[in-house]
């Protein structure tokens, strides 16, 4: 369904020039790749293709976590978004980092993921000793899906509001009165005092009072209330 470059292609013009020639989605490597070389490969490959995810990736086999470079995911993101979608290609052994640097890249918005796969960490090769297995994947589908939870990007205003309704009413403060006021006083700014909790009335309306005549005797620490003035 898609076409994959290797950052070791990215400079390759005749491999770009057939692979736009087919006309796909295409998924690109940045590795060790300077942003004129980027540039130059977007430009072949984007006569084929108006689809296309820039990798962020390190080309080191494996790539020490203090080589991750992860802020580059926000430099791409700010050079080729949102025409481009930036993607991470990941190198890094399981056992250096675990998962971190995959979910701080999904924390900065990363939705596609490249990481090499084994059955057995003990084969040779430059791949398999610091690959995932099907422990690791397991694992980190498993954090993906609890960070994912956590990020939540389809919430709406209503429901953020509505998981912090008990610590709005708890947490925030509502108009009390200082100390014992008589009937038929104006009331002043000092006459207010903002206390927990915040089921009365916003501290926001005290502007509104001040200047205005009480209709009844209040005591210290009662509750404001609207019915306790003169129309206003």
């Amino acid at each position: 369904p898609f076409m994959k470059i290797a950052s070791a292609d990215l400079t390759n013009d005749i491999l770009l020039e057939a692979v736009s020639e087919y006309k796909k989605p295409i998924i690109l490597s940045l590795g060790a790749s300077a942003f004129d070389e980027v540039d130059r490969a977007l430009e072949i490959l984007s006569n084929g293709s108006d689809e296309i995810v820039l990798l962020h990736c390190v080309l080191n086999y494996p790539t020490k976590p203090q080589n991750a470079f992860l802020h580059r995911i926000k430099v791409l993101q700010e050079r080729y978004g949102p025409k481009y979608s930036i993607g991470y290609s990941d190198h890094i052994s399981p056992a250096s980092a675990g998962d971190d640097q995959i979910l701080i890249s999904r924390g900065l918005g990363v939705k596609i993921f490249e990481k090499h796969f084994t059955h057995d960490k003990n084969l040779p090769g430059n791949d398999h000793y610091h690959s995932m297995d099907q422990t690791d994947l397991a694992r980190l589908r498993n954090r993906l899906d609890l960070a994912d939870s956590m990020i939540n990007e389809s919430y709406s205003e209503s429901e953020f509001l509505r998981s912090q309704d008990s610590a709005i009413k708890n947490a925030r403060r509502s108009l009390y009165y200082s100390r014992d006021i008589d009937e038929g006083s104006i009331i002043q700014k000092d006459d207010f005092i903002p206390k927990r909790p915040g089921t009365g009335l916003e501290v926001k309306f005290y502007g509104s009072l001040v200047g205005k005549k009480l209709k009844v005797d209040v005591k210290g620490d009662d509750i404001v209330d609207l019915s306790h003035y003169q129309p206003i």
